[in-house]
């Protein structure tokens, strides 16, 4: 019986943390998610300056696309993103030694984008928002996401990776991701998009002027 009460006084009794361990806990915990995620996915670290650059670039670069042209503006932004991959495969062949093939493949979305955007598909997209097709609809909607993402994520691994230098490993670990990545992102935008192109045809509003839709 004695024994019994004890193990029940035992139960009803709350232990005490220990305020040591619980203050290490947090301070470990606070450490571990202030760094930023370097080894798993080092192109997307989260460095706001960095990301907010990323979006401004390509906000540029899909204003870029529309039946007008606007020469300076494509001029500047395809100078810019030129020059920024072009820093960042020069880093990775020249200074850090990883091998050619691995750095074409990648880093295939940063130059697919800009060749797509120096070409006349830039202009091709507005035209496919505005067709009656579905089909077409979608293929612009994913065009134009994969380019402007495509342009932004080129300009900013030219910052990160001087940051991080992540290795050939990681090379290797992103090849497959990135391209799946960048699908997901265009099946988003082509499911989001589709509708509200059809909602702003239905509605009957009055067009912007440069509205592509």
């Amino acid at each position: 019986l004695p024994v019994r009460v004890a193990n029940q006084a035992q139960k009803a009794t709350p232990m005490k943390p220990d305020s040591t361990c619980c203050s290490d806990w947090r301070r470990t915990r606070r450490s571990t998610a202030m760094k930023p995620p370097a080894i798993t996915a080092p192109h997307t670290a989260g460095i706001w300056p960095v990301s907010l650059y990323g979006a401004v670039v390509t906000s540029f670069a899909a204003g870029c696309m529309r039946p007008q042209r606007r020469v300076h503006l494509t001029a500047a932004v395809a100078l810019l993103c030129g020059t920024s991959l072009g820093y960042y495969l020069y880093r990775a062949y020249v200074i850090n030694g990883i091998p050619a093939s691995i750095i074409a493949w990648g880093s295939l979305v940063d130059w697919l984008a800009l060749l797509l955007f120096i070409s006349p598909v830039r202009t091709l997209i507005p035209h496919l928002h505005k067709q009656t097709s579905r089909l077409a609809v979608a293929v612009g909607l994913a065009l134009g996401t994969f380019v402007a993402f495509g342009l932004g994520h080129g300009a900013t691994c030219a910052i990160t990776y001087y940051l991080f230098n992540w290795p050939e490993p990681i090379w290797r670990l992103l090849i497959p991701i990135i391209p799946v990545e960048f699908a997901v992102r265009s099946f988003i935008a082509v499911v989001i998009g589709s509708g509200v192109l059809s909602g702003l045809r239905a509605i009957g509003l009055v067009r912007p002027t440069y509205a592509a839709y």
